[in-house]
């Protein structure tokens, strides 16, 4: 697994629909064999954040397979990749000030989730919007059956290398696990 970071100046305005811009830009540049694959159903391997931070604007890639992670390594951290341009979105043009990148590997996944001491209460922060889709229908609230299932597909599909789960180790995650209060916001935009 690998995150990229591209970090470049804001004009101060936020645009909620950045991450859908620049998920497009990067459609456009990763070839329409891979976007193809891309858009197919299944689990995706590609994961866009954009945050705000003082006077700056990060694009944030979380890649989850080696294959997509080489592919776009290659567009996102190439010398001659110093700006781009969104066209559709309010500040048109980036400039790149800085770029990272962070690889994580099983072992050390593995790692770090059996050495932190198990706690009873949990606080997880969606930091981009989060729907699910079941039968047909998108779901924005919290439902955990289709939180855990899609973390487990997720997790299989990078590791095991399949997205088959456990059914009866997902049923016995939802009947321990409770939604103590949550926090939604919604927001609609077309693409």
């Amino acid at each position: 697994m690998e995150k990229i970071k591209l970090i470049c100046p804001s004009n101060g305005k936020k645009d909620y629909k950045l991450g859908v811009f620049f998920h497009a830009w990067l459609m456009d540049h990763i070839g329409e064999q891979q976007s193809t694959i891309m858009h197919e159903n299944g689990t995706k391997p590609l994961t866009i954040n954009v945050k705000y931070e003082n006077s700056k604007v990060i694009f944030e890639v979380n890649l989850l397979t080696s294959a997509l992670s080489s592919k776009v390594h290659n567009i996102l951290l190439n010398e001659s990749l110093t700006s781009f341009a969104l066209n559709s979105a309010s500040q048109k043009h980036y400039s790149i000030k800085q770029k990272q990148s962070q690889y994580l590997v099983e072992r050390d996944l593995t790692k770090e989730f059996y050495n932190e001491k198990p706690q009873r209460k949990m606080f997880i922060n969606f930091s981009t919007s989060t729907s699910f889709k079941s039968e047909g229908q998108y779901i924005f609230y919290p439902d955990l059956h289709l939180l855990f299932q899609s973390l487990m597909r997720k997790y299989n599909f990078v590791y095991e290398g399949y997205e088959n789960i456990d059914k009866e180790l997902l049923e016995d995650i939802c009947a321990n696990v409770h939604v103590r209060g949550y926090n939604l916001r919604s927001n609609h935009y077309s693409i």
